[in-house]
């Protein structure tokens, strides 16, 4: 899968998606016997507007128009 880097963190982003978004670590907060890692924002990054958005309705991967999406 083709990738870059994100200009601020350098972090990889994916090719081929509606949008990224560029995030810097704010803090760790202690959740039961989790971590949850609490981030800031620091851009949004434009991606490809033809891209086909993900989406997951009633516990499965959808296209669109409600059909089952993804691999069999």
């Amino acid at each position: 899968m083709p990738w870059t880097r994100a200009p601020g963190s350098d972090a990889i982003v994916l090719a081929g998606g509606l949008t990224a978004l560029d995030c810097r670590l704010d803090r760790l907060v202690e959740a039961g016997d989790h971590v949850l890692a609490l981030l800031e924002v620091v851009e949004v990054l434009p991606g490809d507007p033809a891209a086909v958005p993900l989406l997951r309705h009633r516990g499965r991967y959808v296209d669109p128009t409600g059909a089952a999406a993804g691999r069999g």
